[in-house]
């Protein structure tokens, strides 16, 4: 991606080379001043011709976090500046202090989480930010500084739940979803015999989060079986919820760990099985 200051970098220092370089389709125009080259990222190029940048969660994606399924690109236009409405962009306005730096094609890593944290629900900033955080792209202290950022009812309701050994958006759904009721959630909980789980909740309900492309190998169905074994023989009670279950059909699912946890049996410590 090139504005027009940096088209001499890669050799074009005249119009005519310039109109050259398009006319061969080594460049393409996205808007005044600003091209971009073939293998350019598609998101990218559209945030830009729409007259912003890339940000948000489509920053967030583009950065390799765990985002919330997406059909749109995310744009953040400056202040004043002429909205492209389009049904495939969902356009955010910068504040006058992000406005005030010098504009790039694709926000920083921290400005596009901040604009998640302003214009999205709670569950949805936790999300990346945890992703970011487990990626060791920032640092908890980060995290906070950037939820500190949102107003102080929103604030209060959202940074205690911030957890910083979250590795999928799945878990941190699951995981706030029981929080936010006052179960003891405990991430990443090591059972012997089993190893790390997604969740122990209370003392003996183990849930795991599998992810969408899980059990890719038969090697990694079995093992989760012996784990789970391992871990019902010690007493513990194991839930594996699917991507399905919490992304496509979380209504129900929720309904149905409301009704779980309200037999209150998690609470009871885990009774081996006498062999």
């Amino acid at each position: 991606m090139y504005s027009k200051a940096n088209l001499p970098e890669i050799g074009i220092t005249t119009r005519a080379k310039l109109r050259s370089a398009i006319k061969r389709g080594d460049l393409l125009p996205l808007r005044a001043g600003w091209y971009s080259q073939p293998d350019a990222n598609p998101e990218v190029c559209r945030a830009v011709k729409a007259g912003g940048q890339l940000g948000c969660l489509s920053g967030c994606k583009y950065y390799g976090l765990w985002v919330p399924r997406i059909s749109k690109t995310h744009v953040c236009l400056r202040p004043g500046s002429r909205r492209v409405e389009h049904d495939t962009l969902v356009l955010h306005r910068l504040t006058p202090d992000q406005a005030r730096a010098p504009f790039q094609p694709l926000a920083k890593l921290t400005d596009c989480l901040t604009h998640v944290a302003h214009r999205h629900d709670g569950e949805t900033a936790l999300i990346v930010i945890e992703s970011a955080i487990d990626k060791k792209l920032i640092s908890p202290a980060v995290a906070q500084t950037i939820l500190s950022s949102i107003p102080e009812y929103r604030r209060r309701a959202t940074a205690k739940y911030l957890c910083s050994n979250s590795q999928s958006g799945s878990e941190t759904r699951v995981r706030l979803f029981l929080q936010k009721r006052g179960l003891t959630v405990q991430p990443q909980a090591r059972i012997p015999q089993v190893g790390f789980v997604d969740m122990l909740v209370g003392n003996s309900l183990i849930i795991e989060c599998d992810g969408m492309e899980y059990h890719h190998t038969v090697a990694a169905f079995e093992n989760d079986r012996r784990r789970d074994f391992h871990a019902q023989l010690m007493g513990y009670r194991v839930l594996r919820l699917s991507y399905s279950q919490i992304w496509h059909n979380w209504e129900n699912t929720a309904l149905l760990l409301a009704e779980l946890i309200s037999t209150r049996t998690y609470l009871a410590p885990p009774k081996p099985a006498k062999l």
